[in-house]
């Protein structure tokens, strides 16, 4: 039996032992300072041999659980497979999934696993991204202020879907990812399910981490991304109606304020 975890951060991976190597690194580096325990999981959605073989090694040598899909599944499947592996075999509180081409930055976690943990009404909170660049090309600039806020913008249907955190009740409530998805709208999907039970999606202000983007989506080798994001676009709109339509919905509604981490108390606690 796996020792219990209070959070579990967890990373799909295709076809880039690089990328997630990059970020297994940033998020070794950057685990935050509080009581809580954090489990790493990584979930292998089908790579090539070559790609699996390095990414097995990768997270073992990281400290990372492997958990291997052994066939390319999608997206919503991988996060199901971290999520539910979190949740039964670790009784994870929090889960914060991440792309594979992403590296965080201090505090990213604090920031996740206290607004989860603080705001019931809340269900998925997100961090925003420098864009288009990793580690070696861009030194993140460092905000001069010292408290996070989480906002709810107009028409936020969900988070950036690279990298975001939502409690695993309220995963469990709405019955986690749907599979119908290949790739695309699957974030949109779970946030869009989450606000119809009254738990909108809040961005933090603070940190801001890394993000190569379109890292998988952009190899015609790992998914035609104009015939699946047509496909996915479809489907999202015979179960919920356009996202227009659900943008309006969520604009009539007047959403909570949020207590966010603030870095000078650095205090965590379940």
């Amino acid at each position: 039996m796996d020792p219990k975890k209070d959070i579990a951060v967890c990373i799909p991976t295709l076809n880039g032992p690089e990328r997630l190597e990059r970020c297994l690194r940033s998020v070794a580096k950057h685990m935050p300072a509080h009581p809580l325990s954090v489990a790493v999981l990584v979930c292998d959605d089908g790579s090539r041999q070559d790609c699996l073989e390095k990414n097995k090694f990768i997270a073992g040598a990281l400290g990372a659980t492997f958990l291997p899909h052994g066939e390319r599944r999608g997206v919503p499947s991988a996060w199901n497979t971290l999520s539910q592996h979190a949740i039964k075999a670790l009784g994870a509180k929090v889960i914060a999934l991440i792309n594979d081409d992403v590296e965080v930055v201090a505090d990213w976690l604090d920031v996740l696993a206290f607004s989860v943990l603080e705001n019931a009404h809340a269900g998925m909170i997100g961090l925003n991204a420098w864009p288009g660049v990793t580690s070696d090309q861009f030194t993140p600039r460092v905000p001069d202020y010292n408290e996070a806020v989480l906002s709810h913008g107009r028409g936020l249907l969900s988070t950036c879907g690279y990298c975001f955190a939502f409690s695993s009740e309220k995963y469990l409530a709405v019955g986690g990812f749907d599979q119908r998805y290949f790739c695309f709208y699957e974030e949109v999907d779970l946030g869009t399910a989450f606000t119809n039970r009254g738990w909108p999606s809040y961005m933090a202000s603070y940190p801001i981490i890394l993000h190569q983007g379109s890292a998988t989506t952009s190899v015609p080798a790992n998914v035609d991304a104009g015939a699946r994001l047509n496909e996915s676009r479809i489907k999202y709109q015979e179960k919920w109606g356009s996202v227009e339509a659900q943008r309006r919905l969520m604009d009539a509604q007047v959403w909570p304020s949020c207590l966010c981490w603030n870095t000078g108390l650095k205090r965590l606690t379940v």
